[in-house]
């Protein structure tokens, strides 16, 4: 994978384009490995032994269950945050945001990610509880209009051949799209943009996308009425 062009900053322009792998793994895993590579594949004083392998095995069959362990213990304190902190109480953190607000989009399995200034300008706009977040921006449809506005937003960047921001429907940028829908300029407000000011932060590139994306449907809307 590459790092993303979004994420690019001024004193590390000159890594665009560069490939990396990125490995992932629980400490138990990783320990695992280790002995394997060591005592497998740098064998010190000869074949393993029935026993030594045998135990490799167990130790193999333990990671996975210490993995699916580690998963149950967040998923339970993510549910016991949602428990003792009811739907008025203030975000605490953009974590406690992510694990408040994942479950009104189901379908969306990263919506941690892109999370960081979403978070930022909701909090900055007076969106901090999840009642508001619903009760402002997760109205009727929503869930289908969100949708609708990504697929919207990606055809027109596509139709653009417009690399510099990159729309993804599995992440909060499902919450974003709603929240450019009905607070653009507020949202333009909060990062400011030009001359002086650096690389902009995504969700300024992701809005100025937005608001051309808009201008452009209302424009064609207008044409197709006086024809």
């Amino acid at each position: 994978m590459g790092i993303k062009r979004d994420d690019l900053t001024e004193e590390n322009d000159n890594v665009e384009g560069l490939t990396c792998e990125i490995q992932v793994c629980s400490l138990l895993a990783h320990v695992w490995n280790e002995l394997e590579h060591d005592l497998i594949y740098k064998p010190m004083t000869g074949e393993l032994s029935a026993r030594e392998k045998e135990s490799l095995e167990l130790l193999g069959g333990n990671t996975v269950s210490g993995d699916l362990i580690i998963k149950q213990l967040f998923d339970a304190n993510e549910d016991r945050i949602k428990q003792s902190q009811d739907e008025s109480s203030t975000f605490s953190d953009v974590y406690d945001f992510v694990a408040r607000m994942r479950g009104a989009f189901p379908t969306c399995g990263k919506f941690g990610d892109n999370a960081g200034q979403l978070f930022e300008n909701l909090v900055s706009l007076g969106f901090d509880t999840p009642t508001k977040v619903r009760d402002q921006l997760l109205i009727a449809d929503y869930q289908t209009r969100s949708q609708a506005l990504l697929n919207q937003l990606q055809q027109h960047l596509s139709g653009k051949n417009d690399d510099t921001v990159s729309v993804e429907p599995e992440s909060s940028d499902a919450l974003l799209v709603l929240l450019l829908d009905s607070h653009l300029e507020s949202v333009f407000a909060n990062n400011p943009m030009g001359r002086g000011k650096g690389r902009p932060p995504r969700i300024a590139s992701f809005a100025s996308r937005f608001r051309t994306m808009k201008e452009l449907a209302a424009a064609n809307a207008s044409q197709s009425a006086t024809v």
